[in-house]
């Protein structure tokens, strides 16, 4: 799918005025591999700029004129990388040979980045101008627009917004607390049979690799908790439903639309809708029960960093178990790693105003959905 995007966009960029025949290609993280295949397949490819790659390379697979960059902070891109200069006989920094003039290859690494700050490094956008410059036979020195810091201040002051607006909303009572004994049951439980019962299944709906298994657990994980809530007598009240509306409005519309202008594409497209609708249901049971688990964002402080780092590990277990169906789901760990520090700030202000355990899960379980529906990567199971 990917490569053949590629080769569309490509054909469009060619026919424009001024084109000369030759393109560049740039990927990011999944997304190198299928940059890498079309370069071996299009001639018209004459440079490969590659940022944290994640796939496995080997110097017979990289196109002619490559540039690696790697983030400081990226230690599974940088070993890779390293990896494949010292086959080329080549140190991390220095070019092996020319660019543009046979097997040229270069590895940067950007110094205060990780594996998405890459993306806005100054420095490494600088070094893939360079290494355009010489691949062109082209000399543009202007300024590179390094505006990863601002983007940053943006969404980090609309995380911030939410607190005051959060007080337009009905104030209600506090969530009373889940018993000690009984939050370390409704975390663990979880854990242990939600990869387990997984790694039974075999399921195949959707073409794109992990979905139905990311659905899936998702759904498992969030019923297995919601029936323990329900044995301990702290089943949310179904209360407050339009307030996960505003919830996930402001999360969309506000937040969501400066990361579709600066950092990602965030308005799914038709392939990645039914992704979204299929994530929906699950993502909702595991978001209520998490907001219920959390007495609507009231909980003590630790209980926050454990119960969210626990569905981390489970989801970690169930790739683990069988990493050659699920294996594509490891670049979602930091996404909802991200998502727990701006979408839950947000909807853990709400739950403390509302007291809606209800709409505080709902909220953030179309906003889970939505997220992963647009990061997931596109893979076939063919591929």
């Amino acid at each position: 799918m990917l490569m053949d995007d590629i080769g569309r966009i490509t054909d469009v960029a060619l026919a424009l005025p001024g084109a000369d025949g030759r393109v560049a290609l740039l990927g990011h993280s999944m997304a190198s591999a299928g940059v890498l295949r079309q370069a071996r397949v299009d001639d018209r490819v004459a440079a490969v700029i590659l940022l944290s790659p994640v796939s496995q390379m080997t110097p017979a697979e990289l196109s002619e004129n490559v540039l690696i960059i790697s983030g400081v902070w990226d230690a599974v891109s940088e070993a890779g990388t390293q990896q494949i200069m010292a086959a080329q006989g080549a140190e991390e920094g220095a070019p092996s040979g020319a660019p543009g003039n046979g097997q040229a290859r270069r590895a940067f690494v950007a110094p205060m980045a990780e594996h998405v700050g890459v993306l806005y490094s100054g420095t490494g956008m600088g070094a893939a101008r360079d290494w355009l410059n010489t691949s062109f036979d082209r000399e543009y020195r202007s300024q590179v627009a390094a505006f990863g810091r601002p983007v940053l201040f943006t969404l980090l002051g609309i995380v911030l917004l939410g607190i005051p607006l959060a007080r337009v909303l009905p104030e209600g009572r506090p969530v009373p607390e889940v018993p000690t004994g009984a939050f370390w049951t409704l975390i663990l439980v979880p854990l242990i049979l939600t990869p387990l019962i997984l790694s039974l299944v075999e399921i195949r709906v959707f073409p794109v690799l992990g979905v139905d298994y990311l659905a899936l657990h998702l759904a498992i994980y969030g019923a297995l908790m919601l029936a323990g809530l329900a044995v301990e007598g702290d089943l949310p009240k179904q209360q407050g439903w339009w307030i996960g509306l505003f919830l996930a409005a402001y999360g969309l519309l506000v937040f969501g639309g400066v990361l579709d202008r600066y950092v990602l594409s965030f308005w799914p497209n038709a392939e990645r809708l039914p992704i979204l609708c299929a994530l929906l249901p699950g993502a909702g049971l595991l978001m209520v029960a998490d907001a219920a688990l959390l007495q609507g964002g009231t909980a003590r402080l630790w209980r926050f960093w454990v119960a969210r780092l626990v569905f981390l590990v489970s989801l970690w277990g169930t790739i683990a178990l069988d990493a050659e169906r699920m294996g594509v789901l490891i670049i979602l760990l930091p996404v909802i790693g991200v998502f727990y520090l701006s979408f839950g700030v947000m909807g853990g202000c709400v739950g403390r105003r509302t007291g809606s355990v209800m709409g505080m899960g709902l909220g953030l379980g179309v906003l889970l959905a939505w997220v992963l529906a647009v990061t997931l990567p596109m893979v076939s199971g063919g591929t």
